[in-house]
C-alpha cells in the first residue's frame, strides 16, 4: 500500500505515473487530491475511486487506486458529517480467502 498527501494531483500527474509504473503498488491512497468531477485522471492498469470535497472550500478530496489484478469491492460508508471527514474504503480479497479492509481518510 502506497499513500501520498499530494496537495493537488493535477500538477503532479507525471510523478504519480512514474511511481505507479515503477513500483507497481497494489493499492494507492491519495490525500488532498484537489480534483473535481470534471477532471478525474485514469491510470493504465488501475481502477480509480474518487471522493471530491463538497462545499465552498477548495482543495481536499481523496482517492484510492487499485491495481487491476486485485479483487476488491468498494465499501458503502455512511457520511455522518460530509464536511468533517473525507473517507473512502475498499475490501480486498486475498488468495487465502482473507479479507482486508483499507480506508483512505482525510480530516481537513
Amino acid at each position: 500500500i502506497f499513500q501520498w498527501n499530494c496537495r493537488s494531483v493535477r500538477n503532479k500527474l507525471s510523478h504519480l505515473k512514474i511511481t505507479l509504473y515503477t513500483l507497481k503498488p497494489h493499492i494507492v491512497c491519495l490525500y488532498e487530491t484537489w480534483l473535481s468531477p470534471n477532471f478525474e485522471p485514469r491510470f493504465v492498469g488501475y481502477t480509480a475511486i474518487y471522493m471530491h470535497r463538497i462545499g465552498a472550500h477548495a482543495g481536499g478530496g481523496v482517492a484510492i487506486l487499485v491495481r487491476s489484478d486485485v479483487t476488491y469491492t468498494e465499501l458503502q460508508l455512511t457520511k455522518f458529517c460530509p464536511s468533517c471527514l473525507e473517507v473512502l474504503g475498499i475490501n480486498i480479497y486475498l488468495q487465502n480467502s482473507t479479507q482486508l479492509s483499507v480506508l483512505c481518510a482525510y480530516n481537513p
